[in-house]
């Protein structure tokens, strides 16, 4: 299983939210322990990150996100590896996208509805002041596959050999076709 996302309530507004960003994978390094391969090749297949920002479609609102590396006058330890932490800023500002009245919503119907039922209508509730958001911090492996798909990966490549396996005794076990006139 990959790493799961973090939840920040980011405020709507002229504010922004700065967030320390890890990579969550338990698995970071077992390629390293398993192949020894120069620095460079590393680099390209385990070394890679992507960054994964989702907010709830219900809540209109533009998400802006300001990505940094860590200030690089800070003390590292010589074992530090590239992108290991990320600092992001990130401002989220209400746009109000409305779905616009049907153009016969002031019929007789409507405002008969209106002044018979009009207090079974639901009280309206003030604008949210902050914006759940997801963010994920996950490894690439290979330069393109997220950490959150290898288990996924092999569950299918487990699912195919079953497959194959049982496909070839099941074949030979079925009639042959009917072949067309």
């Amino acid at each position: 299983m990959g790493p799961l996302p973090q939840r920040f309530d980011v405020p709507l507004g002229a504010s922004a939210l700065w967030v320390h960003l890890y990579p969550h994978d338990d698995s970071a390094h077992w390629l390293e322990h398993f192949v020894r391969l120069p620095l460079s090749y590393r680099w390209a297949l385990t070394q890679r990150y992507q960054l994964r920002v989702s907010a709830p479609a219900h809540m209109p609102a533009d998400v802006m996100l300001h990505v940094q590396a860590p200030d690089p006058l800070a003390p590292v330890s010589t074992d530090a590896h590239p992108c290991s932490m990320l600092v992001a800023r990130i401002s989220a500002h209400a746009t109000g996208a409305r779905v616009a009245p049907h153009g016969r919503a002031h019929s007789w119907l409507t405002r008969a509805a209106e002044a018979t039922l009009g207090w079974a209508a639901p009280r309206a509730r003030p604008a949210p002041t902050t914006i759940p958001i997801d963010v994920t911090f996950e490894r690439m492996y290979l330069g393109f596959i997220p950490a959150t798909a290898l288990s996924m990966i092999v569950t299918m490549l487990g699912v195919l050999t079953l497959f194959a396996i049982a496909w070839v005794p099941l074949r030979r076990a079925l009639p042959p076709r009917a072949r067309p006139f």
